[in-house]
């Protein structure tokens, strides 16, 4: 017990040290020093410069071997299922509501916050290992999302052009390639170090963008939010809690089993906010379920993660 409450203690104090980064964001939003265009520039750096660089540069430090090779397929294998489950989950407890409320719900249960949200903590809890194998997920939600997420949200064709040019499958596509031909640039460092300063900045720049979007969202409660809290608890509870069930069935443990559980339990991905608005849909729910979700996943994950440790080792 004591094993455990430490390791919980553990796990709280990361979740901790991100949330007070999160409050950064929310105080600078409430001050004007943030605002929507300034948000719009840190998720393009994010996107197109930040996350790319932790992905990349989790590949290159990690060495290749046939365990670490199988964890990654282990991993990806896990990604995929996560979804899986999250939609089946969605389409289960909304069937019966109107299209637009159903898959903007549904979308909200399948998509997690893997990138700017598991991969910090990856980092924090598992090192670069832990980064490597959330990677996959990462990989699987940019392919899942731009497919499956803009059938949700639009009758507009997928964009093959857009899924193939995505900056984090670009990383993870690389990745692969230099960790199965053994390629080590980590001795280069007019190459590694410039990565390793880029990687750097996820964590504040991902959580400031999460403080804007908490400090602009409706804290206020109606009577119509009761799909929501079902799907943020789904989002934060159902999905998770089937993935440790299933994933501990597969005799997967330790730290593989942290890892894929860690994305398996975050909050409500903030893009499901941002496509939201880009297809015209209901962006006050979708905004709340990003933002509840955020606030309630600071006690549901380190209890998860902790429920993982003593059943997982």
């Amino acid at each position: 017990m004591g094993d455990l409450l430490l390791y919980f203690r553990g796990v709280a104090t990361q979740v901790a040290v991100i949330f007070v980064l999160i409050a950064v964001g929310v105080l600078l939003t409430c001050r004007r020093l943030i605002r929507e265009s300034g948000a719009r520039v840190i998720t393009d750096v994010l996107l197109y410069a930040v996350t790319p660089a932790v992905i990349l540069k989790s590949f290159l430090t990690v060495r290749f071997s046939s365990e670490n090779a199988r964890y990654m397929l282990l991993a990806l294998a896990s990604a995929l299922v996560v979804h899986a489950v999250g939609l089946g989950l969605g389409l289960l407890c909304f069937c019966r509501r109107e299209k637009p409320s159903r898959n903007l719900l549904t979308s909200a249960v399948i998509f997690a916050n893997g990138g700017f949200m598991a991969l910090p903590l990856a980092q924090a809890l598992l090192g670069d290992m832990g980064v490597f194998l959330v990677s996959m997920y990462v990989a699987v939600f940019n392919l899942v999302i731009w497919t499956l997420g803009v059938k949700l949200f639009s009758k507009e064709p997928v964009s093959a052009k857009k899924l193939l040019l995505n900056p984090n499958l670009i990383a993870v596509a690389l990745g692969v390639i230099l960790f199965f031909c053994r390629v080590d640039l980590t001795g280069v460092t007019v190459l590694f170090e410039p990565l390793t300063h880029l990687a750097n900045l996820n964590t504040p720049l991902a959580m400031l963008l999460i403080g804007y979007y908490l400090a602009n969202a409706r804290w206020k409660p109606s009577r119509a939010d009761g799909p929501a809290l079902l799907a943020v608890a789904l989002r934060l509870i159902g999905v998770p809690l089937i993935a440790l069930g299933g994933l501990w069935l597969l005799g997967i443990r330790g730290d593989l089993l942290t890892a894929c559980l860690l994305p398996a339990c975050a909050p409500v991905a903030a893009m499901t906010m941002m496509f939201a608005a880009r297809f015209e849909s209901d962006t006050a729910t979708a905004s709340r379920m990003v933002a509840l979700s955020h606030a309630v996943s600071i006690l549901t994950m380190p209890l998860l993660l902790t429920l993982a440790h003593a059943i997982g080792g």
